[in-house]
């Protein structure tokens, strides 16, 4: 859920009348010329967290993205991405030549009266509120109760997550939304939830196709009008939602990896009053998002490998192919793995003094 506030640091860039040279309609790449070039598409395994020896940043991040091979031309496809976001924190940090979170605690969360929100665990640190955070869960079949998730420190993907905060204080920045109030303008109102492409096949039934805006998704429910969007990190699971002709709207923070089941279950039955027998079946539905994951390798033979990665949260399992290429020496050089299903080609790693970059196949 923190894009919107990423979309809406924008509009507030937009707005501005020193920088005329910032529009919506302007590329990405005048802006950020040296750092984003895109020929390809993006996954969001490109983001390299607090474990490895040199985590990677937004800049960083944004950087990468040359290399990454298209799984589907560009525009062609609807094809959700978190690293988007990581990108547009980038181009924010550079305009304003600041942290994002000094920018939008300054423009967005003090003039809304959001006193409980904070900008990655280093920034709740300094802030001396560690202590109120809430502890995240997993459900665990085995033991058939719920374990304890570590807080998941992800500066790499600022942006797409990475915000700490409480029901209260999105209830506040959901009111400005509804009621179209500072300090985001009338126009970046109306752009923030402007739809700009359909991101699914068959709508659930009595819905209509859901469409995507600037961080918040709108549908409609027999003729209502619906915006909101999820969010999800290791071991919590959140959502928001507003009825702009309503007046109304809801914000449900859940301390468990699929809390969002019982959201949407609360939606269906306290916002839209949906009667049981034309409730949609979440149990058949679930959205992707990001996490750790930890790698281990079986040889099959010569330089190929199968790699087996384990969800460190979810502990979900799947297998998927890998390969290394050797220099001249007979020593590692790159290291391929089957990150993106779309693709035929693996996505490669090269040894660079010591440590590992992105390359293209």
């Amino acid at each position: 859920m923190s894009k919107a506030f990423v979309s809406s640091a924008i509009s507030l860039l937009v707005d501005d009348e020193e920088r005329p040279d910032v529009q919506w309609s302007t590329p990405v790449s005048t802006i950020i010329r040296d750092d984003f070039v895109l020929s390809d598409s993006s996954h969001d395994d490109a983001c390299m967290g607090i474990y490895v020896q040199v985590p990677d940043t937004p800049k960083s991040v944004t950087r990468k993205l040359w290399y990454f091979l298209l799984s589907e031309p560009l525009r062609s496809k609807y094809q959700y991405s978190n690293v988007m976001y990581v990108v547009a924190v980038h181009m924010v940090e550079s305009l304003t030549s600041g942290w994002f979170g000094d920018y939008i605690r300054q423009m967005i969360w003090e003039p809304l009266g959001m006193k409980d929100t904070y900008f990655g665990l280093n920034d709740t640190k300094q802030h001396g509120a560690l202590d109120q955070l809430g502890k995240g869960y997993r459900w665990v079949e085995k033991d058939s109760e719920y374990a304890e998730v570590p807080w998941p420190a992800q500066p790499e993907g600022a942006g797409a997550g990475e915000l700490e905060s409480t029901a209260l204080d999105y209830a506040a920045f959901l009111r400005c939304m509804i009621r179209q109030t500072g300090p985001i303008s009338e126009k970046g109102h109306e752009e923030l939830v402007k739809p700009r492409t359909i991101t699914d096949d068959k709508p659930k039934p009595f819905h209509s196709h859901m469409l995507y805006a600037l961080g918040w998704e709108v549908e409609t429910y027999r003729g209502v009008t619906l915006i909101g969007h999820d969010g999800e990190t290791s071991g919590f699971e959140c959502k928001m939602l507003y009825l702009p002709r309503l007046d109304w709207g809801v914000v449900i923070f859940g301390h468990a990896l699929e809390a969002n089941r019982a959201q949407e279950v609360i939606c269906s039955a306290l916002v839209l009053n949906v009667p049981m027998q034309q409730r949609f079946d979440w149990e058949k539905h679930w959205k992707e998002g990001t996490s750790r994951f930890t790698l281990s390798l079986k040889h099959v033979c010569g330089e190929f490998f199968v790699a087996e990665l384990l969800d460190v949260d979810t502990l979900n399992e799947y297998s998927t192919r890998a390969q290394f290429r050797l220099d001249a020496r007979g020593a590692v050089s790159e290291f391929g793995v089957g990150f993106v299903e779309e693709l035929e080609d693996l996505i490669w790693f090269r040894r660079i003094d010591g440590l590992e970059a992105c390359v293209n196949g």
